[in-house]
């Protein structure tokens, strides 16, 4: 099959550069020989989008997890503990981005700081559950309060469950698998 060809298959202009550069220095600076000489194009190309296309269909089917938090040294250290788990990750860093990212993006689990700026985590939480889509979708809290009445308060807003600052990587995996039981659908 021709380099030709193999464009038709990618319809996009500049999908894919059928030349390379041959070197950055020395006497074959500049010049440019078709990739197909460099290796099998005929076995690359066919691989590399049926590689594409499944890469894509695994991030369609994972599960999404919103990560409610001001601090964003918090919600950065979240994402990468997560993304490495294979979950899809949205942000908000207030209490109003929360919901509106909620209500947009529909997460599978919810990860909801108590002490935001704006709207704090129970009134968030209420919000979230008056709306029906919401209803089953798993709440945790994470909050550095510590007191009865502050396990009492969380209980009353809806969440699922609840974890006190500071949180290790491994407890905080654990209990998000506990609701989700995998990263994907």
């Amino acid at each position: 099959m021709s380099v030709a060809q193999y464009q038709a298959i990618l319809p996009q202009e500049n999908a894919l550069n059928p030349f390379v550069n041959c070197g950055t220095a020395g006497p074959f600076e500049g010049i440019r020989r078709p990739i197909s000489s460099c290796f099998g194009f005929a076995s690359f190309l066919p691989w590399n989008r049926r590689a594409l296309c499944e890469i894509r269909e695994m991030k369609e089917q994972r599960k999404k997890i919103l990560i409610a938090d001001d601090e964003e040294i918090l919600r950065r250290l979240m994402q990468r503990f997560f993304l490495s788990e294979g979950y899809e990750i949205v942000m908000a860093k207030n209490g109003t981005e929360a919901i509106e990212k909620a209500e947009k993006e529909e997460p599978d689990l919810i990860l909801l700081d108590v002490m935001m700026p704006d709207m704090n985590g129970f009134a968030v939480c209420r919000k979230l559950r008056e709306n029906p889509k919401f209803a089953s979708t798993p709440i945790l809290m994470v909050t550095a309060l510590r007191s009865e009445a502050d396990k009492e308060a969380v209980a009353a807003s809806g969440a699922t469950d609840h974890l006190v600052k500071p949180v290790n990587q491994e407890e905080l995996v654990a209990r998000v698998r506990k609701y989700l039981h995998s990263p994907f659908k």
